[in-house]
């Protein structure tokens, strides 16, 4: 949350009325302003997308599968379409045949 040295700017959105009734009984159950809760709650939202984004879960089971039989590149390729359920498009399906739910494509 912004300390009360930084420079604010207001943030506005148009919700309906059922809408609205639940953020206010949630704010309410948390004990914090409707504005308060709905920006505490949308920056949990936004870190968590935002984390998401920047880590590739990979357990050490999943990393021995990949990296025994390809490259690195090979396997960080597969590591990265496995991790946002991304096909693989390459013309060489044999290199990333043994990795399960991999999804391959050859476009060629």
């Amino acid at each position: 949350m912004p300390n009360s040295q930084e420079n604010t700017v207001p943030v506005t959105a148009r919700v309906p009325v059922s809408v609205q009734e639940i953020l206010e009984r949630a704010a309410e159950l948390s004990g914090a302003t409707l504005n308060k809760f709905i920006v505490q709650a949308a920056l949990k939202e936004v870190k968590k997308i935002i984390e998401d984004e920047r880590l590739i879960i990979l357990s050490v089971s999943d990393a021995e599968k990949v990296c025994k039989p390809t490259g690195e590149i090979d396997a960080f390729i597969a590591a990265v379409a496995r991790s946002r359920q991304d096909n693989v498009v390459t013309n060489n399906i044999k290199d990333f045949e043994n990795i399960p739910n991999l999804q391959l494509e050859n476009w060629l």
